[in-house]
């Protein structure tokens, strides 16, 4: 009946549709401590909240007949009361009117918001001993294992010094408090757009550990296995709104886009769930609050999200941090090729990507794959490992799922020595990949 009953000790309970085949339940609701509201918050008289009792006439306490019309005896009543077993004065808890998807959602924000982090240029200002919210927040995070925190490379580019705040919630009195610590960049990759700091250290070459009551690791899935369609969240730092959780789905998956690096980046992630600057560097997550991408960008025209953001899946991501972290670096694997244009190779007509040159001593110049010389066109590398090429994606596709030292089957079609013919001859060449600098 659109109503809400609101106990004595100021808390509203839903009230209940019932129908009565009985008129004996209205004694106790008579004689009850509750307080009756209608369902915009308006009192049932004048303008304050009046007690039950006072709403129901002596007359229908003891005479329940009373409540009847003369004219028609029916044995059921369609009332709008509530149906109690005990006092209201005990119920307090907030999620009682929650659903149970809405707990769901609730129960995995509380349990990875202690591993969610911001991250400043700038340290935060403090009033009498407790910290207030800077204003310099360039990005999120998030807590890796006990000494270090994942973010984007280009959360922490150009930051010499940042500064990690973890925002924990007081048990004792339930407010939120903020604890900010020193951090050092272990090791940046500009092509996967992922970085990697210690925290409370204070240089790369100084470990020190962090507080063990603060590094809350967040559980990580796979993202080899996710589907369009089903359920994740975005969790991080809007417009420098801490701790912020969005929701959506994802939209796509097996998407590319290009870094800062120039390489692409493989197997992004798809999602409509609400990502904004400030959110960058964050988690995002399943329904089971595992770290499944990393937020990094949108796709918009006006700057703020327009229904299309991307995550760095996190299969890419863990690989590369462990790299990081055990030699500050990417260890990744190169042929020692450089390739035409993907362009130029369409103007030609080519079935796959031309060699443009080849580096002294390096793997490819081993196998025996030919640059372009003396007005002859180089090689033309037409499939790697069985999978056919049609562009450099296709290549950095393959490689990002090999490693340094592994070898790789390239197939190539080069010129005939007849100047004056135009056919190819293949041929099949194994590559022992090599190392990227630094």
């Amino acid at each position: 009946m659109g109503m809400r009953v609101r106990a004595s000790n100021g808390y509203l309970a839903p009230v209940t549709v019932a129908v009565l085949t009985t008129l004996g339940a209205l004694g106790p609701l008579a004689r009850g401590n509750a307080w009756l509201a209608t369902g915009d918050g308006s009192s049932t008289g004048d303008d304050r909240v009046r007690p039950l009792r006072a709403a129901v006439s002596p007359a229908v306490a003891t005479s329940p007949k009373a409540l009847l019309p003369a004219c028609a005896r029916r044995q059921t009543l369609l009332l709008g009361s509530v149906l109690s077993t005990g006092s209201l004065d005990g119920w307090r808890h907030p999620a009682y009117a929650l659903t149970g998807d809405e707990k769901v959602v609730t129960s995995l924000f509380e349990k990875v918001t202690p591993g969610v982090v911001s991250i400043s240029k700038e340290p935060p200002t403090a009033t009498q001993g407790v910290e207030r919210q800077t204003q310099a927040i360039a990005g999120s995070g998030f807590v890796w294992d006990t000494n270090h925190v994942v973010t984007n490379n280009h959360v922490i580019s150009g930051i010499e010094k940042p500064y990690v705040t973890f925002l924990i919630k007081d048990k004792a009195t339930g407010a939120d408090r903020r604890t900010t610590l020193d951090a050092a960049i272990v090791g940046a990759d500009p092509a996967s757009d992922v970085a990697v700091l210690r925290v409370g250290a204070r240089s790369r070459d100084v470990s020190e550990s962090a507080p063990r009551t603060l590094m809350a690791p967040l559980s990580r899935g796979q993202s080899n296995n996710l589907l369009v369609g089903q359920n994740v969240f975005a969790f991080g730092n809007p417009f420098g709104l801490e701790h912020s959780l969005s929701r959506g789905i994802i939209s796509g998956v097996s998407r590319k886009m290009e870094s800062s690096g120039g390489r692409p980046i493989n197997g992004v992630i798809q999602t409509d769930a609400s990502i904004n600057p400030g959110n960058s560097g964050g988690p995002l997550l399943n329904s089971d609050g595992q770290v499944v991408g990393v937020n990094t960008a949108i796709l918009t025209g006006t700057g703020t999200f327009s229904g299309v953001g991307l995550a760095i899946p996190i299969d890419t991501v863990a690989k590369n941090v462990e790299s990081i972290i055990a030699k500050g670096f990417v260890k990744r694997p190169v042929l020692g090729i450089v390739f035409a244009p993907d362009v130029l190779s369409e103007e030609l007509n080519l079935n796959g990507i031309m060699v443009m040159k080849v580096v002294p001593g390096g793997p490819a110049e081993i196998a025996g794959v030919r640059p372009m010389r003396g007005g002859r066109l180089g090689d033309v590398v037409v499939s790697m490992d069985g999978k056919t090429v049609g562009s450099t994606d296709d290549i950095f596709s393959v490689l990002d799922n090999r490693m340094p030292g592994e070898k790789v089957n390239l197939t190539v079609q080069r010129a005939t020595a007849d100047s004056n013919s135009d056919a190819y001859k293949s041929y099949n060449l194994q590559v022992m990949l090599g190392v990227a600098d630094k």
